[in-house]
């Protein structure tokens, strides 16, 4: 029988089992925590039951799971990549995600800035939910998207309290 080449590798149990644990720990929350946070929907011995994977995670509870999260459930089985492109871009912005998400919506410029931020979320596959590094070029990027300069989005993203200072 000939060999046939595969153009991609199934996820097997343990790795889901890792992602899980990967995603939980990103957000620095404890399976107690999360156990509070869904209100008991979610029971810490049973997330880590899944997180060791010594159950299984049906697709009910996947689905279940990345809700909770906030994140597409595909998350949950596709490969993170390298983390070598955050290192090797200077990071120029923190936004703070929390703050942008109480934007209003059905101000254009607003639309926009979520719609960008939701789209390099999802690029980068950084599913904390909290803060966004952004790069000098996403700056550039954010401005050609609500019409201003450079200058005027910085000073737009500082008056709606977007951004995090180190001060």
């Amino acid at each position: 029988m000939s060999e046939t080449t595969k153009f991609f590798n199934q996820p097997d149990s343990a790795y889901v089992a890792q992602r899980l644990r990967s995603i939980r720990r990103a957000r620095k929350w404890t399976l107690q925590d999360v156990e509070r946070e869904s209100k008991g929907a979610i029971k810490a011995i049973v997330l880590g039951s899944y997180e060791r994977g010594d159950r299984s995670v049906s697709v009910k509870k996947a689905i279940e799971l990345a809700t909770f999260y906030d994140l597409p459930v595909t998350q949950l089985f596709q490969d993170v990549p390298s983390a070598n492109e955050e290192s090797l871009t200077e990071v120029l912005l923190v936004i703070d995600l929390r703050s942008a998400a109480r934007l209003a919506p059905t101000v254009a410029a607003n639309y926009a800035l979520i719609s960008y931020l939701k789209a390099i979320t999802q690029r980068r596959m950084d599913w904390n939910g909290e803060i966004l590094s952004l790069r000098k070029s996403d700056l550039s990027n954010i401005a050609l998207i609500v019409g201003m300069s450079d200058e005027e989005t910085l000073r737009w993203l500082q008056n709606n309290r977007l951004l995090i200072t180190s001060d």
